[in-house]
């Protein structure tokens, strides 16, 4: 019962997100404040050890560093979430997650550079494809 709830809370909160993100290519602060709090909330019902949750910290703190390095080509609102998914998961679930996940958005990116819908510069928004990563870890 509690898993049920757990995911479907983690299912509508970043599939809010991602729907935001794909119609305004922008999140709002207030809406990623509760989608966090949210997570947390949800990752808390979980038994990870507190290492685990630590390197799912620090990978977050890699993750939102090359953010501002990279000149947010992956937004700061994607570094943070992925961030918050580390706390309350743990490094496991969510390096593999953003592995799922990137390979995703390289597809369909690739897919639409190849069909010249982008260019070389062309963004495309990331949390779509974090919660069709999330759906797929779901499957396994």
């Amino acid at each position: 019962m509690v898993d049920g709830i757990r995911i479907g809370v983690i299912l509508l909160a970043l599939g809010w997100l991602a729907l935001q993100d794909m119609k305004t290519r922008k999140v709002r602060v207030s809406d990623l404040f509760v989608v966090s709090v949210a997570l947390l909330a949800a990752g808390m019902t979980e038994q990870v050890e507190l290492r685990i949750r630590a390197g799912g910290f620090i990978f977050g703190l890699l993750v939102l560093s090359l953010c501002k390095l990279s000149a947010e080509a992956l937004g700061m609102a994607d570094g943070f979430l992925i961030l918050v998914y580390g706390v309350s998961f743990g490094l496991q679930s969510v390096s593999f997650l953003c592995f799922v996940s990137f390979l995703f958005a390289a597809a369909v990116a690739g897919g639409l550079f190849l069909l010249r819908r982008i260019g070389r510069k062309g963004r495309i928004p990331y949390l779509p494809f974090f919660l069709a990563g999330y759906l797929v870890t779901l499957m396994i």
